[in-house]
């Protein structure tokens, strides 16, 4: 399925750098601007996690390790810097796109139509969350070659820019070379935490580390308009502190891991990778609306495998249909279209510019309509995953009967 995926680089390509010309010729790259001078306040040693209103917008964010990897760009001009930036996140997710197991290209294609749409708001932010997806990917492939050494580093390096990259670190546990994976992920963890000290020495990589620390601590009990998690969701019932919440998504993550034997073939591991990239938005209270591409990659490869009878070859041919289609539930045709226009609609159209802004601040943000259909799969996937795991060995073949 290589040829599908080389189709779509020349057009991406192109549709990268001219939204990003565009956001320059605007000025709206605020974003980029953060993660670039954040290389300049780490080797002064200013506070990497304060304001400079002078410079840009916000405050950073992410590891000092990330800081550090942003030395070359902060040596370009903005406009240069950011148009390769966001093409890098478009190549590291193509290639993480053809690092997986691809039955049709159907299937490949539909990715690409579900994320589009999201992919064009993480280009036009300059976000880190298109090269995340591609290297979460990656760790998938990885994984699934039984490489976790090659894993490890790159997760390791996800985790540099978004904490919760680590919840993927479950994935590695269910492997029977979790141990190698576990021992990898420490040992990159330690290396990619520590590199900044080459440079700013341990006293300033403390000081960092510690300010970035008490960031995170700060962000973590606030929920704020404009972003969408199922806290968010809950709190709109009853209010639940977001530590609660996030210890119960833990819990969840946690469970299959124990039964790391009941996922011996590729459809379960992948189910729950699928699973794993909509919690990874789900249970994160800072999840704004460009982080939805991880979520939305995560519906298209489930609903694209498990549930879109797309690729299938011949109705009445069981040769001509993939090992992810054989003796998994069919879901009726009508069904199929509408739960993907359902997730589209409120996932990606509704927050387009085809409807207003007084129909987005009075119904869409103070309802979180862009997190409920992500709930829905999420919790889908979830139903699928334990009720394998409360079967008896002899029937915990569920998710091959109706996955595989």
């Amino acid at each position: 399925m290589i040829e599908s995926v080389r189709r779509w680089i020349l057009p991406l390509a192109l549709l990268v750098v001219l939204l990003t010309l565009h956001q320059v010729s605007v000025d709206h790259i605020n974003n980029y601007r953060i993660f670039s001078r954040s290389s300049s306040h780490l080797l002064e040693g200013n506070d990497l996690y304060a304001l400079y209103p002078a410079e840009h917008g916000d405050y950073f964010k992410y590891a000092p390790t990330f800081a550090l990897l942003m030395v070359p760009f902060s040596l370009l001009p903005d406009a240069v810097g950011v148009v390769i930036w966001n093409l890098l996140g478009l190549m590291i997710f193509l290639m993480g796109v053809r690092s997986l197991q691809w039955q049709s290209s159907g299937k490949v294609h539909l990715l690409f139509w579900v994320v589009l749409p999201e992919l064009i708001g993480v280009v036009q932010n300059s976000q880190s969350n298109l090269h995340l997806v591609g290297i979460f990917f990656l760790v998938f492939g990885n994984l699934e070659r039984e490489k976790p050494f090659q894993a490890a580093l790159l997760l390791s390096l996800a985790a540099q820019m978004k904490v919760f990259a680590l919840a993927l670190g479950c994935l590695g546990l269910l492997y029977r070379s979790r141990w190698r994976f576990c021992g990898s992920m420490i040992l990159w963890s330690l290396l990619f935490t520590v590199m900044p000290a080459l440079l700013v020495g341990w006293s300033g990589l403390t000081y960092q580390l510690g300010q970035w620390i008490d960031l995170q601590g700060r962000d973590l009990g606030h929920l704020e308009l404009g972003f969408y998690s199922i806290m968010h969701i809950i709190n709109l019932w009853v209010e639940v502190p977001n530590r609660i919440v996030q210890l119960m998504g833990a819990v969840m993550v946690a469970l299959p891991t124990l039964f790391w034997n009941r996922f011996r073939n590729y459809s379960s591991r992948f189910l729950v990778f699928c699973s794993l990239l909509l919690w990874m938005v789900l249970f994160n209270h800072r999840a704004e609306s460009p982080t939805f591409i991880i979520a939305m990659s995560g519906f298209a490869l489930w609903y694209g495998f498990f549930i879109s009878s797309l690729g299938e070859g011949a109705k009445g041919d069981p040769n001509a249909r993939s090992s992810f289609q054989r003796s998994r539930r069919v879901y009726p045709k009508y069904f199929q279209i509408i739960y993907l226009v359902f997730v589209l609609l409120c996932v990606s159209v509704l927050y387009s510019d085809l409807t207003s802004s007084q129909f987005k601040e009075e119904i869409l943000k103070p309802y979180y309509v862009k997190a409920w259909p992500i709930l829905i799969t999420y919790l889908w996937i979830q139903t699928a995953i334990y009720r394998s795991l409360l079967r008896s060995d002899e029937d915990a073949s569920l998710l091959r009967n109706q996955y595989s």
